[in-house]
């Protein structure tokens, strides 16, 4: 205490161990006097500007404070290299004046339908320069020192990830919390450009992970790249604060999302001569948890069987490939049939040939052999009510379907996942047909489309308050070691507050619905008059938040309450039912 007393240079008696924020808000007013700016120093959420503070927009809407994330779903065949990533805003704070002259990293990114990425849009000169100024050069004095292993130091950076955004902090104001968001959505953006520059593309990105594709078709041979990568991009002025690391090499990843995947991969690469790397297999599938106890198993067991027809029709295709008379790869072939607008026309023996060499022939007969196997055993339930149980669909926090066939549910998640393969779309939909044809179900029928059984509840960039790890926490997707534990330092969060924080989210959902404005169902514009009741262009007004939607989301919240114990959400969600 004493160290740290002189460290910030306030007396024994008025220091607040427990809390930081109260540290950095008496030495970043310090450095606003030194650079002769008014303080905004205030007990409450807004800032003091003397009153002017009430004419201005607030901007602490969630939906302000969004996180960027890219995901691309596909089956990825060549090695993609997971890095972790780390002191994204602090990097963020101390270059703030080069990212501000970097633009147009977000329409690169943007290209392709296959990626999601929120919140592309920035704010130029949303937060006083000489103030932003003071902050980077306080931060960048605690850097130094805790490059000399100064603990302190170290204590106020870390502090600081939650101070900014905190507001309970005397010196806080959401204009330099939008400000610092935006600067580290765009410090994000400018790393995965550097990436693609590099010749690789982004299958995941948020603010504490990036795995790109490369083209190594051999792990071995990735970690060179990998290397590269990182110092190259490090070695540039504007990610010199940035830490990158290599967490994962994957030889084939079968990537949905950062709920669902599957692959082969390595942490490190060793040295074996000419002996192959040895590699370690993961499964992981949110949407498992949703198929009945007796399919679940058999889920991963099917994964785990498409995983090693991929691996095996690669070994195949390389050693044809390597033959000097070897005739077009299956891969290519099942190119050729794709990009030819009649092939689905195509009825004589040569095209369904083609298809039979695809990678569906090591899983096709066995999967078609044993769903009809399952269909026989899930009819025989309606007899035993001990099987019936087995088969019944487990209501989760993340439930928002009605599933009324167990074993069908099971054919569209494994053909789903199948149908990440862009590359083998014709070949997977056939496969996919034929399956859905002993449910006597349509192929394009809205029964037999797949739809992703869980839905979503984010508590946006949760701050753990041992390590300052900032992550979302997804109430619905997330196992519940990472909802109610940190993934850094594994410390329990508070339960009660993720429980208050949920009931605010509700209560803010329900006001937002009483409030909502109307617009027309013609044209769309937002209605101005209160007495009228009709558009100009003769429209009815409709509402622009549809009671269907939120009664959706209340099923969510009910669900949630039910699942993990929430007695006070519970009683909020009761009370607006009876109401």
């Amino acid at each position: 205490m004493i160290a740290l007393s002189k460290y910030a240079n306030i007396p024994l008696c008025n220091l607040k161990v427990d809390n930081i924020a109260y540290l950095i808000d008496i030495e970043y007013a310090r450095k606003l006097i030194e650079s002769n700016i008014v303080l905004w120093w205030s007990p409450s959420t807004n800032p003091d500007y003397g009153g002017a503070e009430k004419d201005k927009m607030t901007l602490s809407t969630e939906e302000s404070f969004e996180f960027p994330v890219v995901n691309r779903p596909e089956i990825y065949e060549s090695v993609c290299i997971e890095l972790e990533v780390k002191n994204l805003t602090i990097n963020t704070i101390l270059t703030s004046t080069l990212i501000n002259e970097a633009e147009g990293v977000f329409d690169d990114l943007n290209e392709g339908g296959d990626s999601e990425l929120k919140g592309g849009t920035f704010a130029e000169n949303s937060f006083s320069g000489p103030a932003l100024s003071a902050l980077r050069n306080m931060v960048k004095s605690w850097w130094d020192d805790a490059i000399k292993d100064d603990a302190n130091a170290d204590s106020m950076i870390h502090g600081f990830i939650s101070w900014y955004r905190n507001p309970s902090s005397y010196l806080y104001d959401s204009s330099l919390h939008y400000h610092v968001h935006n600067l580290t959505k765009k410090s994000l953006a400018q790393v995965l450009g550097e990436f693609k520059g590099l010749g690789s593309a982004i299958v995941f990105a948020d603010r504490n992970k990036i795995i790109i594709r490369t083209s190594k078709t051999q792990v071995e041979n990735s970690y060179a790249y990998g290397q590269y990568a990182i110092s190259s991009i490090r070695a540039k002025p504007l990610f010199n604060f940035l830490e990158l690391g290599v967490v994962r090499y994957w030889d084939l990843l079968v990537w949905m999302d950062h709920y669902n995947y599957a692959g082969s991969y390595c942490s490190e690469i060793e040295e074996k001569g000419n002996e192959q790397q040895e590699l370690e297999f993961v499964s992981k599938w949110q949407i498992k948890n949703f198929l009945p106890p007796a399919l679940q198993d058999e889920f991963e067991d099917w994964v785990l069987f498409i995983l090693d027809a991929f691996i095996k029709h690669r070994q195949a295709d390389a050693k044809s490939s390597q033959s000097p008379q070897a005739t077009p790869r299956r891969t290519q072939i099942t190119q050729i049939l794709k990009n030819n607008r009649f092939a689905l026309n195509k009825k004589n023996a040569d095209v369904e040939e083609d298809f039979s060499k695809g990678v569906s022939e090591y899983f096709r007969s066995p999967l078609l052999k044993r769903v009809k196997a399952l269909i026989s055993k899930q009819n025989e339930t309606i007899l035993d009510p001990v099987m019936a149980e087995d088969f019944k669909f487990p209501l989760l926090a993340g439930s928002h379907l009605n599933l009324t066939n167990p074993t069908l549910e099971l054919v569209k998640c494994i053909c789903h996942i199948l149908s990440l393969s862009k590359r083998r779309y014709l070949e997977i939909r056939m496969l996919r047909k034929e399956l859905l044809n002993l449910f006597d179900v349509k192929e394009f029928s809205d029964e037999g489309q797949f739809k992703n059984p869980s839905t979503s509840l984010i508590l946006p960039q949760w701050v753990c308050d041992y390590c300052n790890y900032t992550r979302d926490i997804d109430i619905c997707r997330d196992d519940e070691a990472q909802i109610w534990n940190c993934e850094a330092c594994d410390k329990p969060f508070n339960k009660l507050i993720i429980e208050e924080k949920l009931i605010f989210q509700f209560t803010k959902l329900m006001a937002k619905f009483l409030t909502q404005d109307f617009k027309c169902s013609k044209c769309s514009r937002i209605r101005e008059s209160e007495l009228s009741a009709h558009c100009n262009c003769s429209g009815s007004w409709v509402s622009t938040i549809s009671k269907k939607d939120i009664f959706k989301r209340l099923r969510v919240y009910i669900n949630v309450s039910d699942a993990y114990q929430f007695r006070l959400l519970k009683d909020v969600t009761d009370e607006l039912i009876d109401s």
